[in-house]
């Protein structure tokens, strides 16, 4: 009796880790992407889903460094900061506008696509072109040209690589990576290359 009686109080013991483990589980996915919830805007650096080939992950970010900032160069995505720098902290969707805006105290830009166009990459400009810059956003992550079914993706920087395939990223100065922003065809090829979040610090 008295081994049975223990078997019981190890069973017991056993449910209740289990519902709170569930309750846990329940309860994390439960909390909300910033940035797929933003109603209200998101001001943040903001990443690819997925890692790729760099650990650190790939932010939406401005050519350059913070302090010397290339807007002539096509928009990329680049290895992560570890701290919301300048170059990589963007407003998503701010009063309700769709927009990517990139705002300091000299500036005041969106990303926009060069084309609404499959393969169109992407520039910042004065926000005035809305059928250009205005994206929005899926419950899974994927940034959508309002009105098109063109995404929000980036580039296999694979010389010759497929762009249906993640590929690999172009190495810039000593241990950074970038790949190009392109608009492509909404859930056409590997999905981990158009899945963003919000980078929480």
């Amino acid at each position: 009796m008295k081994r049975k009686g223990h078997g019981m109080k190890d069973a017991r013991s056993f449910a209740r880790a289990g519902v709170a483990a569930a309750t846990l589980a329940l309860a994390s996915s439960a909390v909300a992407d910033p940035l797929l919830d933003a109603g209200e805007g998101y001001t943040g650096q903001i990443r690819l889903a997925a890692d790729l080939d760099d650990a650190r992950g790939y932010c939406l970010d401005v050519p350059g460094s913070h302090t010397n900032l290339l807007f002539h160069i096509p928009v990329w995505a680049h290895t992560c900061h570890s701290t919301a720098l300048p170059d990589q902290n963007f407003r998503y969707n701010e009063g309700g506008s769709g927009a990517f805006r990139f705002v300091t105290e000299e500036h005041d830009l969106c990303l926009t696509a060069n084309e609404a166009s499959e393969g169109s990459q992407f520039s910042y400009e004065v926000c005035d072109t809305p059928e250009r810059q205005t994206f929005d956003v899926s419950a899974e992550g994927v940034f959508t040209l309002r009105g098109s079914d063109l995404c929000l993706a980036v580039s296999n920087m694979t010389e010759g690589g497929s762009q249906d395939e993640p590929g690999v990223g172009r190495q810039v100065q000593a241990s950074h990576m970038v790949r190009m922003l392109r608009l492509r065809p909404c859930g056409q090829g590997a999905p981990e290359m158009d899945r963003w979040v919000a980078r929480q610090q």
